[in-house]
């Protein structure tokens, strides 16, 4: 399984149905008119294409005469390939979904990502990152030096210019530290350097700004081959993931005003100064 509800999950499930299909001797075009759909959408869900509502999974039972247990199987599935796993237990093993999330920024060639109260991963330092894995309920876990690697890692598509990586800051999360004094300067001279970066875009959302929802971290994958946009949230108990298009388009002009309300180039880089100088 993997931290993300698309598109593996999305693939799993169109096979099952698939099986389910075939195994009542319906070809996918006497499904789709028995469904009152297209057989392009059959075919779609049956390759882990097409986003898959559970209506559409009770109707596809109804049609393919499913037992309760098998319905309730694929209705399980199916929240799983729309939202994500239900728990990070659920999601699998640890560096199983750090590979999955390096695979996914790999493939996209846009990455936009807000959090409003730590940096995002791909632009924490080793020192940074220790301190977040930490911070958690049950304190460091056993593999952190594996999930700090990783993180860094990740970060080489930072030097990938054939991608766009967008990134907006709270000044409040510079003045934030995670970690003691040395750490968290070493964390904002790294920010400064990233500033430069001529594929990122990073910018910083003043103290200052007019209103903008800026409540809750998100990240927006965009760009990736034979897979629409979405959006993924990490929670403190499950990660969600979120691929309805006018839902993601929602968080896109989320990121978009945000944006627009924080500082860039000079300004941004004087704001990191300032937290730099006046730090705690």
């Amino acid at each position: 399984m993997t931290g993300f509800g698309t598109p593996a999950l999305r693939e799993r499930l169109g096979r099952s149905l698939g099986r389910l299909r075939a195994a009542t001797g319906l070809s996918q075009p006497q499904l789709a008119r028995q469904l009152g759909w297209s057989q392009p959408k059959i075919s779609r869900i049956e390759a882990g294409k097409q986003r898959v509502t559970l209506t559409d999974v009770d109707q596809w039972c109804q049609a393919t005469g499913a037992t309760e247990t098998q319905r309730d199987e694929l209705r399980t599935l199916a929240e799983e390939a729309l939202l994500g796993p239900t728990s990070w237990e659920a999601a699998g093993d640890p560096a199983a979904l750090r590979h999955s999330t390096a695979e996914v920024e790999a493939k996209a060639g846009l990455i936009r990502g807000y959090q409003p109260a730590i940096l995002p991963g791909l632009l924490q330092t080793a020192s940074y990152a220790r301190h977040v894995l930490s911070a958690g309920p049950d304190g460091p876990p056993p593999d952190i030096a594996e999930r700090v690697l990783a993180r860094l890692e990740r970060q080489r598509i930072l030097y990938d210019t054939t991608k766009r990586l967008e990134f907006v800051i709270p000044e409040a999360v510079l003045r934030w530290p995670f970690g003691p004094p040395a750490d968290h300067a070493e964390q904002l001279a790294r920010l400064g350097e990233i500033l430069h970066r001529p594929n990122v875009d990073l910018r910083i959302l003043p103290l200052t700004a007019a209103p903008v929802w800026r409540t809750s971290g998100f990240v927006l994958f965009e760009d990736l081959p034979d897979t629409d946009p979405f959006v993924h949230l990490e929670l403190l108990t499950r990660p969600i993931t979120i691929d309805d298009p006018t839902q993601v388009d929602t968080y896109r002009r989320a990121f978009l005003r945000l944006q627009k309300a924080s500082a860039s180039d000079s300004q941004a880089e004087n704001l990191i100064a300032q937290a730099t100088t006046e730090r705690p």
